[in-house]
């Protein structure tokens, strides 16, 4: 298998849009600075992504410089009019708030030497119950399942608030193939790369139809770093919802269904920490 890195990703705040990067580190702990910061819900109470609040995909987030490999810094949010506020300015919860119709408050990650780690210890039946409840209803009705084996079991025993506010995994690797196969066999549908959320996206020429199904349990080299791979990405509702000039439509899950098993991309952990460059050469080792 040969591949090129063709674009680099880094989200700063959960569900809203990121960085094109030209180059990005890694740690063991995944891309410092992606997805550190998150609003809680504070009528219903938890982390909230844009299943809750798809207001938040129209807004954009960057960093003015690197992000330390622990904790967080300020990152710029970019709003639908236009506006920019800092994430952690005192007016980023009223704004926010006011953008998504219901009271939010702001998390950043917290370093490990200040909150480390909770351990919830085994699942009770409601734990298992709003872990379901992580996948949209949505979802749900057009693939008739909640697939919860995909996902690792620490996300039943810890409640780590050090780590990034990722679903799963911290990192998401797509191929072009795999966009471009969906294009195909699904034309009416504007299948943007940004409705998907790669961290790292490679350009692949293997005439498959979904070339990284086939990394599941082995390891990539891109660049410096080395991934393993370790599961299939599980989409939800989040790739229907509109954002800039990408349009609304509730019809991209049934077409993931029907056409990609309502996956797209892999998820991966870091094995070897190091730096990943447009252009790198990526291999399975």
């Amino acid at each position: 298998m040969t591949a090129t890195t063709e674009a680099l990703y880094r989200y700063p705040v959960k569900s809203m849009g990121g960085e094109r990067l030209g180059a990005l580190r890694v740690s063991k702990r995944g891309v410092p600075g992606d997805r550190a910061w998150a609003l809680r819900d504070e009528a219903r109470g938890g982390i909230r992504c844009g299943k809750r609040f798809p207001e938040l995909m129209a807004c954009s987030a960057r960093y003015s410089g690197d992000p330390p490999e622990q904790g967080c810094r300020p990152a710029w949010v970019t709003l639908p009019d236009g506006g920019e506020l800092s994430i952690a300015a005192g007016d980023a919860a009223p704004t926010l708030s006011e953008l998504v119709q219901s009271p939010v408050s702001v998390w950043p990650i917290l370093n490990p030497t200040v909150l480390a780690r909770f351990h919830a210890g085994n699942p009770t039946a409601a734990d298992t119950a709003a872990l379901e409840g992580a996948f949209d209803d949505d979802a749900e009705a057009v693939t008739g399942r909640r697939d919860l084996d995909t996902f690792p079991t620490f996300l039943n025993e810890l409640r780590d608030l050090s780590r990034g506010y990722y679903d799963a995994y911290p990192i998401l690797i797509m191929t072009t193939e795999s966009l471009l196969h969906l294009g195909n066999v699904a034309p009416a549908r504007n299948l943007a790369l940004s409705r998907f959320r790669p961290n790292v996206l490679l350009r692949t020429e293997t005439g498959e139809a979904f070339p990284e199904r086939a990394w599941v349990g082995r390891t990539l080299r891109v660049g410096e770093a080395e991934f393993d791979i370790a599961v299939d990405c599980l989409r939800c509702v989040m790739t229907t919802h509109g954002h800039g000039i990408v349009p609304h439509d509730p019809a991209v899950i049934a077409d993931l269904e029907a056409h990609a098993d309502n996956k797209l991309g892999v998820y991966a952990t870091v094995r070897t920490p190091g730096r990943l460059r447009i252009g790198d050469a990526a291999t399975l080792v």
